[in-house]
């Protein structure tokens, strides 16, 4: 398969990082520094793809992200970034295979219409780098896991081995203690018990072995 310009590991880190973009200027810059071909460029977009941005963005997320933006340039821009972000994570967590595809086509078309691509049902435009990230996507999806460490700082990755349920090997050693904890939960009285008997048990056979030798 071939992704236009862009290799699978580029469209993956892409596409991990976007899941994984955190809510601050520097994170959301990094990622367009970064990855700058897979958005429109803000000072190309004109007035008519501007005022859809605004209108996408709307009051909601303007007061949702504007204090913790603070004061920066072109900050209509940077939410929308983070409004595809938290679209492609929900894409990622989707329940089942239909909600997944609704979900990231919709996020597809609104990043094409922001974009300014124009096309026809029976020609399609030329692919993005975006686009083939969502190709990508779609065609691993198999393999995009959020990952089973609550606490994780990055939980969106992709899989490098069968069974793979944490990103990282610090993710899976909380696995293996919650496993531990999980099993001194249910078995953890017993196993004292026995523990217990088996003690008791040699103390009366130490004792018993004493009370011989003294007999002899």
């Amino acid at each position: 398969m071939k992704w236009g310009v862009e290799s699978k590991e580029r469209l993956e880190n892409f596409l991990v990082e976007l899941a994984n973009l955190r809510v601050d200027y520097e994170s959301v810059n990094r990622l367009l520094g970064k990855f700058p071909e897979f958005f429109p460029d803000p000072e190309e977009m004109d007035s008519k793809h501007l005022a859809e941005l605004e209108s996408l963005i709307g009051k909601k997320f303007m007061k949702m992200w504007d204090k913790q933006l603070g004061s920066v340039p072109r900050k209509e821009f940077l939410i929308w970034v983070l409004i595809c972000s938290r679209d492609f994570q929900s894409a990622w967590d989707s329940p089942d295979l239909w909600t997944e595809v609704w979900r990231w086509v919709w996020l597809r078309a609104m990043v094409a219409k922001i974009a300014g691509v124009e096309s026809d049902k029976n020609d399609p435009p030329p692919m993005s780098p975006f686009e083939a990230s969502m190709l990508y996507f779609q065609q691993n999806i198999h393999s995009a896991l959020h990952c089973g460490n609550p606490d994780c700082a990055a939980p969106y990755f992709f899989a490098k081995r069968k069974r793979q349920k944490y990103c990282s090997d610090s993710c899976a050693a909380y696995g293996q203690r919650q496993a531990k904890s999980r099993w001194w939960a249910e078995h953890g009285e017993e196993w004292r018990k026995k523990r217990r008997v088996k003690k008791t048990s040699q103390a009366k056979a130490k004792k018993k072995g004493k009370g011989n030798a003294k007999k002899r």
